[in-house]
């Protein structure tokens, strides 16, 4: 024992050095205090996704869930994760055009690709007929190439009637779209790398129809700055009317056949000034270049009425706090504006809302605005339980319904579908519910998208990045109906032979892509 003294001692002595170097580096925040502080947050932000990704309701066993009347499990269409499938689906997205494209199906052959594209779970025929946005590559049986076109074709969107056929199919020409550009583009300028071309990088964000059966069509552009790829109006033969290429971006709203809003931006190279109280600080970008989210009001022509500056009325506001640096997270795009709507007749019960002012839904923030509808000055920011939102519209009175992509519901979450009323602060899940199957239930950390029904009663719920949409019935949360983005590319060359045999999962649309068709 006395022996080993000297060395235990040494050891103690190590231990006890080390243990007030280590209080010394945290006290003094010296090296490598940065590299630790560093490491636990991103162990710290690991174990907080991963209780979002995985809750514990996901991980109900399968036995206390009941599946969906008329639902065959094998019939989920799942993606093959060989190496060679995810290469070519690389080399497809990035050369070939197919901008949307998802991956090839595991088990779905192509000649059943149209006929699994709709899924009648708890009905035998659709109650509405529905709008699916499309794009190139998609819906080729409907919307073949051109004659002599170096383009795959494809169908801009399909119309699924009641009994769920194609009742009407849109040929998508971005060639044509481009060509009646009516913007300058000295105005809206781009940055993007040699060889881009509008037709190969465009991606088909969201297809809205106008009351006249014409399609508002909004895109989104890959590999250039900024991100908004413009807007268009396309009539039912698939002939554009005019496009706006400009800084358009994710889901409009039309209020009627002449007056739309369009989620746009602006480019900044300058600080904002920023003064909460006494303290005055500045919203800055690090790259020098920022978005600046705007809401454009458009006329049938494509003309600009107006252009609402939503970053401005929030700095303007008692709301502007928000924007100290201390609490923001995504500085060069502080907004992150995903949809705009006009609330309606029937907006009442709350503080902060009017027939015809405008509900931004601010992804970035967290949180959704009311703008009033005459000074065009922010009158309520409202928050909860919601993160990384989208597509919050008003649904009746004080509610609103949202897609709420990582939302903290520690049962049905995150994922959901999300009433809330402004009058009384009251959050309700309305999907996924207890009773609903595990399968339909997913975490998507971006996009999504939901349109409601013109009697209010169901809504098409979009989980864009799986190429999947589900109607819902807003009573329950039963699943109605599922569409699927599920395609046949054996007609395309560019794909080797085993590959042309299965069907092809696109995603649905770049942040939207579907709706209930007008009459």
């Amino acid at each position: 024992m006395f022996k080993r003294l000297p060395f235990i001692l040494f050891v103690a002595a190590l231990a006890l050095s080390v243990f007030f170097a280590g209080m010394w580096v945290w006290e003094s925040r010296a090296f490598p205090y940065h590299l630790a502080r560093s490491a636990h947050k991103t162990l710290m932000a690991a174990l907080e996704m991963r209780s979002l990704i995985a809750p514990e309701a996901a991980r109900a066993p399968v036995a206390t869930i009941q599946t969906a009347p008329g639902f065959d499990r094998a019939d989920l269409i799942q993606c093959d994760q060989s190496e060679a499938a995810r290469e070519l689906s690389n080399k497809l997205r990035e050369r070939e055009f197919f901008t949307q494209l998802k991956c090839p199906a595991a088990r779905v052959a192509s000649r059943e690709a149209s006929a699994k594209r709709i899924e009648f779970v708890a009905a035998d025929r659709i109650t509405e007929p529905v709008l699916l946005g499309g794009g190139l590559g998609m819906f080729l049986e409907h919307c073949p190439p051109l004659p002599r076109s170096a383009l795959p074709g494809g169908c801009l969107a399909v119309e699924y009637s009641r009994a769920g056929e194609v009742s009407r199919a849109v040929p998508f020409r971005p060639q044509a779209i481009e060509a009646t550009n009516i913007i300058s583009e000295e105005d809206y300028p781009s940055e993007h790398p040699p060889g881009w071309v509008f037709a190969k990088n465009a991606l088909v964000t969201s297809v809205s129809s106008y009351p006249s059966g014409d399609l508002l069509v909004v895109f989104r552009v890959r590999h250039a700055f900024p991100y908004g790829g413009g807007a268009a109006r396309v009539a039912p033969d698939g002939h554009p009317r005019w496009f706006r290429k400009d800084y358009s971006h994710h889901l409009p709203h039309i209020i009627d056949d002449n007056l739309a809003l369009i989620p746009g931006l602006r480019v900044e190279r300058k600080n904002r000034a920023l003064q909460v109280g006494q303290l005055k600080s500045a919203l800055a970008c690090e790259e020098e270049r920022w978005a600046v989210d705007t809401v454009l009001l458009i006329d049938g022509e494509g003309r600009l009425l107006e252009e609402i500056d939503i970053l401005g009325a929030l700095l303007e506001s008692p709301y502007n706090g928000i924007f100290l640096p201390e609490r923001q997270r995504m500085r060069c795009d502080p907004t992150h504006l995903n949809f705009a709507h006009q609330l309606g007749a029937d907006a009442s019960g709350a503080a902060g809302l009017a027939p015809g002012d405008i509900v931004v839904s601010l992804r970035n923030l967290d949180a959704f605005a009311i703008i009033d509808r005459t000074s065009r000055r922010l009158k309520r920011l409202a928050r909860g339980s919601f993160i990384h939102q989208h597509t919050v519209r008003h649904f009746e009175k004080a509610r609103f319904l949202m897609f709420d992509n990582l939302g903290t519901d520690g049962v049905h979450g995150p994922s959901r579908l999300l009433m809330v009323d402004l009058a009384t602060g009251k959050e309700t899940t309305l999907f996924p519910r207890d009773y609903t199957p595990a399968h339909l239930r997913w975490v998507t950390h971006f996009r999504g998208q939901l349109a409601v029904s013109p009697d209010r009663r169901r809504v098409l719920f979009n989980e864009t990045l799986e190429g999947r949409v589900l109607e819902l019935d807003l009573s329950d949360g039963r699943v109605l109906n599922i569409f699927r983005q599920l395609h046949d590319l054996s007609s395309v060359e560019a794909i080797p032979a085993p590959f042309r045999q299965r069907a092809w999962v696109f995603q649905s649309g770049g942040g939207g892509g579907v709706d209930y068709a007008r009459p």
